[in-house]
């Protein structure tokens, strides 16, 4: 496995989060789109929670149902298990029980996945993310958390 590849694939996952976290209204996390759509709070909460799994491949653990927070906890949840799944791969660390195109196409695809309907939900919400060429964006490797 490419490190550098998977370490920019995680700074690329947490650079379009926090392009839809950073400067989110009040009213965002709870935004209920109907017909059973996840609200904000909860599709961070899950993207956290599939990140986990990629986490615990690597580095162990059990999973533990945690119920969903606050919108600051669950924005912290996600910079943490990014920040130590990146600290992970950084240090050599191989999946266990999964390869790493298992992790590449379940967790982190998902992952973008649903930071993908965080941009469309705080759009119909009335706060689109601003426009940008994210070809041209200033991804880092190592920059998880915003500045």
């Amino acid at each position: 496995m490419d490190t550098h590849f998977m370490r920019h694939l995680l700074a690329t996952i947490a650079y379009r989060a926090t392009k839809v976290i950073e400067n989110a209204p009040e009213h965002y996390p709870a935004f209920d789109a109907g017909q059973g759509v996840r609200t904000p709070v909860e599709i961070l909460h899950h993207v956290w929670d599939v990140l986990l799994i990629a986490y615990r491949d690597l580095c162990g653990g059990e999973r533990v149902e945690v119920p969903v927070a606050d919108w600051g906890t669950e924005v912290e949840r996600f910079y943490d298990v990014l920040s130590r799944l990146d600290e992970a791969v950084a240090g050599g660390a191989q999946p266990q029980k999964r390869s790493w195109e298992q992790i590449l196409q379940g967790p982190l695809s998902d992952a973008l996945t649903h930071i993908g309907q965080l941009a469309t939900l705080r759009r119909l919400a009335g706060a689109p993310v601003p426009p940008e060429s994210y070809l041209r964006a200033r991804i880092q490797i190592g920059r998880i958390r915003p500045s």
